[in-house]
């Protein structure tokens, strides 16, 4: 009687203890839906679908090929809100844009003036409200073949560039829309520097952006070139390159005084330009004491 009655106790401990453990692995399960469903979410909104009339045209996304149209879902990484996208097919006016994600494009192309019966026809371009709902269509106004312009960009000393955000190689001239770009330099020393650039149609844009400035220091007699105070290894004349910042040239010379005949009066502060070069020119003269 009392084997029974334990064997009973055991069997309803077990099957609480099982009941349990169903829930707990329920539960688990759920948690893990809701959070594939949540990124499956979010992550739709990283595709990019394009078509277009005709087909067999090559698209690249933020300097990446992504293949040929028609191309559906294409994921795209980062965290921006749009990218830029290239089309282009041989015969065909290059299209050059910007668009942005869970939505389908669709874009009939035009053929390079003088290779159809239209000459200059316009690019029109659809773009549907979502890859799920194909009737839910939103015609664009029909745009002209965008004009572009080449840009060629160095940096002095050697460093990274990047145009719009994406980094280019600094040997091959780049082609873009008419209008203002942003460029922007990175030195692992001098950090970055940040300018616009304003591209005409048809034409060829130079920058060199420099990011240290030429300090020519003279006196008579010489004497040792002093930077904030501290003594350099350098010997006037010279002429010192320096990176951004602020700086106090000044001259020594045992049993001899400095007096500052010509450049700016005080600290200097040095700027990277992508315009012309910064330069300074500092003359002392030294008077025996």
């Amino acid at each position: 009687m009392i084997r029974s009655l334990r064997e009973q106790v055991s069997l309803k401990r077990f099957a609480q203890g099982f009941t349990l453990l169903l829930a707990v692995v329920a539960a688990v399960i759920n948690f893990w839906g809701v959070i594939s469903s949540s990124t499956d979410a979010s992550s739709n909104d990283r595709f990019l679908s394009i078509e277009t009339a005709p087909a067999d045209a090559v698209v690249i996304v933020d300097g990446r090929e992504a293949g040929r149209t028609p191309i559906e879902r294409f994921a795209v990484p980062g965290s921006e809100l749009e990218k830029p996208v290239q089309i282009r097919k041989e015969g065909f006016v290059e299209i050059d844009t910007v668009l942005g994600f869970g939505v389908r494009h669709v874009f009939t192309l035009a053929p390079v003036p003088g290779d159809g019966p239209e000459d200059g026809a316009s690019i029109a371009s659809d773009t549907e409200g979502n890859d799920d709902d194909p009737d839910a269509t939103a015609q664009t106004p029909v745009a002209s073949p965008p004009r572009r312009g080449t840009l060629n960009v160095s940096v002095v000393p050697r460093g990274d560039i990047y145009v719009n955000g994406t980094r280019i190689d600094p040997t091959a001239p780049v082609v873009l829309s008419a209008g203002r770009h942003q460029i922007r330099v990175s030195h692992p020393i001098y950090g970055d520097l940040t300018r616009s650039v304003t591209i005409t149609a048809g034409g060829t844009t130079d920058i060199t952006c420099h990011l240290e400035a030429d300090v020519n220091v003279a006196s008579q007699p010489w004497g040792t070139i002093l930077i904030n105070g501290e003594t350099t290894e350098h010997v006037t004349p010279n002429v010192l390159q320096l990176g951004p910042g602020t700086y106090e040239i000044g001259i020594r010379k045992l049993g001899w005084t400095a007096e500052q005949l010509e450049g700016p009066v005080g600290p200097i502060t040095i700027e990277g330009s992508c315009d012309e070069r910064p330069s300074y020119r500092l003359v002392f003269r030294l008077t025996q004491q």
